[in-house]
């Protein structure tokens, strides 16, 4: 045999030693693997040799990293003095070999959950392989092996570990790798103690283990406690085995079953995601008035309305995003759309125009009057013909983003309506009349009769409000100490604002409606109000009811105002007035509509007489004159070609009574020759 074919074959002996294991392990895993071998003739038999370029990559790794894969032996005994150099050559110093991702991800993840004291003591016994390493590494005269310098080293750090047990570490054991095969900074993760402590568990019917989770996962959250009687009650009963102690169910369950899964068995889908923290959102990048929020926010305070009632008020207001700043707000009974009108009126006359806004999918912001056209705010049916809200016409649909409502990290809002509710409904002028978030949360003074009177309330929360933005020592993102106030105009760019005109304010501050203009006069209705105008009658009036279709934008809090009515695609048709109801038996509102009747008919008849310039006599005359004038239609000539037409007479002769076309030639023929022959 070669030298090269020696060279390239080992035995299971050396494949074990530099593996780091026994004999046994490293023939079975060839046995397993199927190995392919050679036999070959030894002292005392015959001996399997394994190709090295055959054998798997991290035995080949092993091999060549370590001391018997720098000689690998021939096919021929090996002489005692042979071995006895090998005994008493050093091990190299450990290489920088790859390892397997997985492992080191294991060793890491294993050694960083210990604690800082059993991390401690797995540093120090690692420099004690650096010693030794050290010792084994030195020229060749004063070096040791490695087994001789883990005892050294061990000895002067005073280490309790028995010098085998190092040598062990070193090697590897238990399928655990050894140090030799691993690069340096992860000595102290291999070295880390494996042992999980106690592992003896009570016994447990699988039966009574069910019915435990079922009885502890549900909605009511029941204790532990309760749910174990209940159990051991079942047991007693079935002949099941449980535990003594409820504790033993609940490290059972921490251990098998997931924390979500109980979280949402017993608190709910909200809770799971809970456990999640909030995302952080980043608005420095923002300028003033480029993104405002709304929301609606119910006070804890009771107030006293005109009408008698007692109720607590909604508060809508909007926000800018970047200083926090409240830019517009309105008190109401409801969260309506008249309320998001009114305060985003505010926001337009005093602000400008917003980029984009970030709303929730309420009534009232999701309503036809506020975001109209917008298909994707999932509240009320979308319609194609619907009236463009003030919204949607502003900013556009793509830049009105929806929120998850009842979901406060959604809208930065939510902060500004928790100082709210501890600074402004605690406020000393409204004692008396606080009635606490919720029923069990009342204060000891409160009353059922107990209001403040609505003008007061609004007193005292337009003061709130200004406070808010005035107040500094601001530590959110980006204020640097500052109050909304000044960060709002250090950040605002009034050149990048648009500011509405009056016409459009007007325009867009009422509140639309999509109705069909009445047929006989032109005018429309919204509820029990009416409106009308002559330019409705001339443009609308006898229309087909598809061309009648119109949007009136009309001024709820003020009715008696003139409403805007437009064409679907925004063309303004008139300023149309209130039609309001008169007195039955009033005289002078008689006096006033028969006076308007009889404007209109005069007007009417000026209007006939100036377009209408001739008679119609005087028509009839010019037409009589062009008829007498007209010729007489010519006789159309007789057709050559005549096509008959049979069986189509109405009403024809008998057959007996009908002279034939022969009959009548022979007649002829006589009357021809002188009737002497007839």
């Amino acid at each position: 045999m070669s030298e090269e074919a020696e060279a390239a074959t080992v035995t299971v002996r050396e494949i074990a030693r530099a593996l780091g294991l026994t004999r046994i392990p490293a023939v079975r895993r060839a046995l397993r693997e199927n190995w392919p071998f050679r036999e070959a003739r030894c002292r005392g038999g015959r001996r399997r040799l394994y190709p090295v370029a055959s054998l798997p990559a991290d035995v080949r790794a092993a091999l060549e990293t370590s001391p018997i894969g720098e000689a690998p032996p021939s096919s021929s005994p090996i002489s005692g003095a042979r071995a006895r150099a090998r005994e008493a050559a050093p091990d190299p110093a450990p290489p920088a070999s790859p390892v397997d991702p997985a492992l080191e991800a294991q060793l890491v993840r294993h050694f960083e959950r210990l604690p800082a004291v059993r991390r401690a003591k797995c540093e120090a016994l690692s420099a004690v392989f650096d010693r030794a390493v050290a010792l084994a590494a030195r020229p060749r005269k004063t070096s040791m092996s490695m087994r001789s310098a883990l005892e050294r080293a061990a000895a002067d750090a005073g280490c309790p570990r028995s010098p085998r047990t190092l040598y062990a570490f070193w090697l590897g054991r238990r399928g655990r790798p050894g140090l030799k095969v691993l690069p340096r900074r992860l000595w102290a993760a291999a070295l880390a103690p494996r042992h999980a402590g106690c592992t003896a568990y009570a016994e447990c019917s699988p039966q009574a283990w069910e019915a435990f989770k079922a009885d502890y996962l549900r909605a009511e959250q029941p204790t532990a406690a309760h749910c174990h009687r209940t159990v051991l009650r079942l047991a007693e009963a079935k002949g099941w085995t449980a535990p003594r102690t409820p504790a033993t169910f609940l490290r059972r369950l921490r251990r098998e079953v997931p924390l979500e899964a109980v979280v949402l068995a017993r608190e709910g889908r909200e809770a799971v995601a809970r456990l999640r923290p909030a995302q952080i959102r980043d608005r420095t990048a923002l300028r003033s008035m480029e993104g405002v929020s709304a929301d609606g926010h119910r006070w804890d305070v009771f107030v006293r309305w005109p009408d008698g009632r007692r109720k607590r008020p909604m508060l809508v207001a909007w926000q800018d995003m970047r200083s926090g700043r409240i830019l517009g707000w309105d008190l109401g009974p409801e969260e309506t759309s008249d309320a998001y009108r009114r305060s985003f009126g505010i926001v337009l006359r005093d602000h400008g125009i917003p980029q984009d806004v970030v709303v929730d999918n309420g009534r009232g912001i999701a309503s036809h009057a506020i975001t109209g056209g917008t298909p994707n705010r999932y509240r009320h049916r979308y319609r194609e013909d619907e009236p463009v809200g003030i919204l949607t016409r502003l900013v556009g649909e793509e830049h009105v983003h929806w929120t998850t409502p009842y979901h406060g990290q959604s809208k930065f809002i939510e902060r500004a309506f928790r100082d709210f509710a501890s600074d402004i409904a605690k406020d000393v002028r409204l004692a008396g009349a606080y009635a606490g978030p919720d029923t069990t949360k009342k204060p000891h003074n409160y009353s059922s009769d107990a209001a403040v009177p609505l003008e007061r309330f609004r007193q005292v929360c337009a003061d709130g409000v200004r406070q808010h933005n005035a107040r500094r020592g601001r530590r959110g993102m980006g204020m640097r100490g500052r109050s909304c106030d000044e960060a709002f105009a250090d950040h605002l760019d009034p050149a990048a604002v648009p500011r509405p005109t009056g016409f459009q304010l007007e325009q867009w501050l009422l509140k639309p409606k999509l109705v069909t203009a009445r047929s006989s006069d032109g005018s429309v209705a919204v509820g029990d109000r009416r409106w009308w105008h002559a330019d409705l009658a001339r443009a609308l009036a006898g229309r087909p009811a598809a061309r009648r279709k119109v949007v009136v934008r009309w001024d709820p809090d003020e009715p008696e105002r003139p409403a805007l009515v437009e064409r679907p695609d925004g063309r303004l048709l008139a300023r149309a007035e209130l039609q309001t109801a008169r007195p039955v038996f009033g005289k002078e509102a008689g006096e006033e509509t028969g006076k308007a009747v009889a404007h209109l008919k005069k007007g009417a008849r000026e209007q006939l007489d100036v377009h209408r310039t001739l008679s119609a006599a005087e028509l009839a005359a010019m037409v009589d004159e062009a008829a007498g004038t007209e010729p007489e239609p010519e006789p159309q000539p007789a057709p050559k070609v005549v096509t008959g037409a049979f069986g189509l007479d109405p009403d024809p002769e008998p057959a007996e009574e009908r002279e034939s076309p022969v009959d009548a030639q022979i007649l002829d023929f006589l009357r021809a020759a002188g009737g002497g022959l007839l």
